[in-house]
């Protein structure tokens, strides 16, 4: 090989060696986004099973905008009568919003899980153990109405509550409820409750239910300067006093209680653009 040769050949080498190491990166740099994508696609696959699963059982879906295929924002089992594990449903990891109307479900243990859930309702269920409710660090609404719950202990580490529904429950003691201090909404109609002293410090509170509880003293509210809404229906209140610096409040439900036409008046003097009712529509 004469020295013009070996000069030529030099380079080529040195090109083939550059070639493969750029190569090699390009390899991996295009691995990342394509792994990604596969493991997507993966999540859909097994979503998509989930999907059929639920309809299976005689539920529904309901879909935020896809990217990668449809995913699945709400499930629901509305009146659903068959007794079925709702264990599969940890294959949702972004399910938002759950409804399991099912009158033989008792155990919530499969949903803990369920880590981005906002929203849960479970009307008529025998759901009495709250404790796996402790895990859903994101849940914002909560409905246990016609339910057998009395303990409400585990949703004092609920911080992200919103919305609380108790209607007709057992439910007596709320003093778990001191800890929920972004509480919105809280529904205690049809309960035992009667002590609302648990609910001084919730500053949040804008509606609240009373109607056909034990309830009679209203001082615990008197701070509560955000409430738009108070229904005291069919309950033993008879002072209206610690209502009247509640200058937010806008609907005051006092049917069948035991409030005189002379606290009414003051009220509606205290309060002149808060509506005083008698009925509920």
């Amino acid at each position: 090989m004469d020295a013009d040769t070996e000069k030529t050949a030099k380079p080529r080498r040195r090109w083939l060696r550059f070639s493969l190491r750029t190569l090699l990166i390009l390899v991996t740099v295009l691995a990342i986004p394509l792994g990604w994508v596969s493991w997507k696609l993966r999540e859909v696959r097994r979503e998509q099973a989930m999907i059929a699963w639920v309809e299976e059982m005689g539920g529904g879906v309901i879909y935020n905008h896809p990217f990668f295929g449809k995913r699945v924002r709400e499930v629901f089992f509305y009146n659903n009568t068959q007794v079925f594990d709702p264990s599969p449903l940890v294959e949702l990891k972004n399910l938002k919003q759950l409804l399991l109307h099912n009158e033989q479900l008792s155990d919530l243990s499969p949903l803990v899980e369920l880590k981005n859930l906002e929203w849960l309702d479970l009307p008529y269920t025998q759901v009495s153990d709250l404790s796996p409710l402790v895990e859903l660090k994101n849940l914002k609404t909560l409905l246990l109405n016609h339910t057998p719950v009395d303990d409400l202990s585990p949703l004092s580490k609920l911080k992200t509550l919103e919305t609380l529904q108790l209607y007709n429950t057992p439910v007596s003691d709320i003093s778990p409820l001191a800890e929920l201090k972004n509480l919105e909404s809280l529904t205690l109609s049809r309960t035992q409750v009667s002590d609302l002293s648990p609910l001084a410090e919730l500053k949040s509170l804008k509606t609240l239910y009373l109607n056909s509880t034990q309830v009679s003293d209203l001082s615990p509210l008197a701070e509560l300067r955000s409430l738009n809404v108070l229904r005291l229906t069919n309950t033993q209140v008879s002072d209206l006093s610690p209502l009247v610096e509640l200058k937010s409040l806008r609907e005051l439900w006092i049917g069948n209680t035991q409030v005189s036409d002379e606290q009414e008046q003051e009220l509606r003097q205290a309060l002149p653009d808060c509506g005083v009712y008698h009925y509920l529509p």
